[in-house]
């Protein structure tokens, strides 16, 4: 057994001996081991790049080293692994290969120094030295914030790269020269740089890989930084959330005896377009995919999602049909004074008005306008009639009045109440604002209550019927004018598009009309 192996063995003993757990009812460690000492010193020159030399620091507690082969990053890189020995609060980290000559070397710790009681990470922890007589001193400093509110972005990860690696090599997991962490304020700064062209990434690396991983926050900087002297980015980074892994797939199949099938999917279809689904009648409500036709054309149907999952409808089995029935239907007060939409269990094949009967509380009939079914979804018919404001309402529909797919037709009265606001309940919000893109009014529970496109030089617009409450504006831009808001991309090394979320909430009384001026630039 060689003298490193040894002094190993014996000091992960002493300290497995050695470690003190929390009293029970005492407060909970949070704080992470300090260093006190470390040899050779920070920004030290000349140091020997001879095999088994090394680092050695000393804490102000008793450490663990974990996930050292994943966790340490060394600039130039190393081909060998770093060992390490353990004595008491001191660790050694002893590096196995030739270092090159006059190169100025950044070891990159990662999360892999923990306290021995609760794992609380030194974060950040890096040490530099020379193997010549220059050390190298530039660096370079930033700000990441969020693409919508620019708030900043604390304890986000950044990540330089050389510019001339390939963005495949990136997504494929190539490592970063440097690492550093956003502080509180949402700034960073890397240290001990050589001259030169790099780009810049920033994530909330989740996994604590070093890799970006689908679903996890992401910044971009999208120009080649050069590096000459102490730099900063001329722009705060955007940073937005991106989209989990696209893994498309079939997760279950409910099938009933008359022809309705219902898929439910692992996410949401980009579009309806994506299916292929010979002879099937499609819709798509986000998270499930229905189909339908007659059973024996079900029967022989095949279902493709982008040729990444395929189903083959005889091979599930046949359940029971689906009852015909309401699941949905206006209750409570409404907002609209007009129209009502209900949704059925099944797809709607055809209505007949005349078998619909509106009334109000004190038993006035109310002239049906309009019944027809959704150009929406197959599953909702409209009710169009004047309802009034401050009413109570009543819709029955007769038997026959509506048939679903399957030939399944009401075979009871239906009855539905609700009421409907008063005008004076309402308010209206009218915005001004020149901007091209969209704005979107959401709720304080988050729901986007409309969506408006924009150009240049519009009059205000008028947001009316709203209901007494909190809002907020949020307006999205689109310079390649693709007719979609483009998020941040890795792959094509692009921004996030505009966008901007008002800072301030809307408080919207009733019976009031409240003005709003945006400044998107402000």
């Amino acid at each position: 057994m060689g003298r490193v192996e040894a002094l190993v063995i014996i000091t992960l003993f002493v300290s497995a001996c050695a470690q003190v757990g929390v009293p029970t009812g005492g407060e909970v460690d949070k704080i992470p081991p300090r260093v006190i000492s470390v040899m050779p010193k920070l920004g030290a020159t000349n140091v020997s790049p001879k095999p088994g030399g090394m680092m050695t620091f000393e804490f102000d507690e008793y450490v663990n080293i974990r996930q050292l082969s994943t966790q340490l990053l060394v600039s130039p890189p190393l081909t060998k692994q770093v060992d390490w020995v353990m004595k008491g609060k001191t660790v050694s980290f002893i590096w196995n290969e030739e270092l090159k000559k006059d190169k100025t070397y950044i070891f990159q710790f990662g999360d892999a120094i923990v306290d021995v009681n609760e794992a609380n990470p030194i974060s950040d922890l890096m040490h530099a030295f020379s193997t010549g007589e220059i050390l190298d001193t530039l660096s370079l400093t930033g700000k990441v914030v969020d693409v919508f509110s620019d708030e900043k972005q604390v304890d986000k990860r950044v990540f330089v790269y050389d510019w001339d690696l390939q963005i495949d090599s990136i997504l494929s997991g190539a490592l970063p020269l440097f690492v550093t962490t956003t502080n509180e304020d949402g700034f960073f700064t890397v240290n001990y740089m050589p001259e030169g062209k790099y780009r810049v990434l920033a994530i909330d690396d989740v996994d604590r890989n070093y890799v970006w991983t689908d679903g996890e926050h992401l910044a971009i900087n999208e120009k080649q930084v050069f590096v000459s002297s102490k730099d900063t980015l001329l722009h705060d980074m955007k940073m937005q959330k991106t989209d989990g892994v696209d893994v498309k797939y079939f997760v279950g199949v409910e099938r009933d005896s008359l022809g309705l099938v219902k898929i439910e999917l692992s996410e949401e279809l980009g579009g309806i377009e994506e299916i292929t689904a010979e002879g099937m009648e499609l819709y798509n409500d986000a998270e499930n995919l229905w189909l339908w036709s007659y059973p024996e054309d079900v029967e022989k149907a095949i279902v493709i999602w982008d040729d990444s999952d395929t189903l083959k409808i005889s091979e599930e089995k046949i359940g029971e049909a689906t009852a015909f029935s309401i699941t949905k239907a206006p209750e409570g007060k409404q907002v609209l004074g007009s129209i009502a939409t209900f949704t059925f269990s099944r797809p709607v094949t055809f209505v007949k008005p005349n078998r619909f009967q509106l009334t109000r509380s004190d038993s006035i009939n109310v002239d049906i306008e309009n019944v027809e079914i959704s150009n929406s979804s197959p599953f909702d018919i409209n009710v169009e009639a004047l309802f009034g404001r401050g009413n109570v309402v009543e819709l029955k529909m007769f038997p026959g009045s509506v048939e679903g797919q399957g030939k399944q037709v009401l075979t009871d009265t239906l009855t539905r109440k609700w009421s409907t606001f008063k005008l004076d309940e309402l308010a209206e919000l009218i915005v001004e604002i020149n901007a091209e893109g969209w704005l979107e009014l959401i709720s304080a529970n988050g729901t986007v209550v409309d969506i408006v496109d924009l150009e240049m030089g519009m009059p205000p617009l008028r947001f009316k019927n709203l209901t007494p409450g909190s809002y907020t504006l949020r307006w999205l831009g689109d310079p390649n004018a693709n007719g979609v808001w483009d998020g941040v991309s890795l792959k094509n090394w692009t921004l996030p598009e505009p966008a901007r979320v008002m800072q301030s909430t809307i408080q919207v009384k009733a019976d009031w009309t409240h003005e709003v001026s945006w400044d998107i630039n402000e």
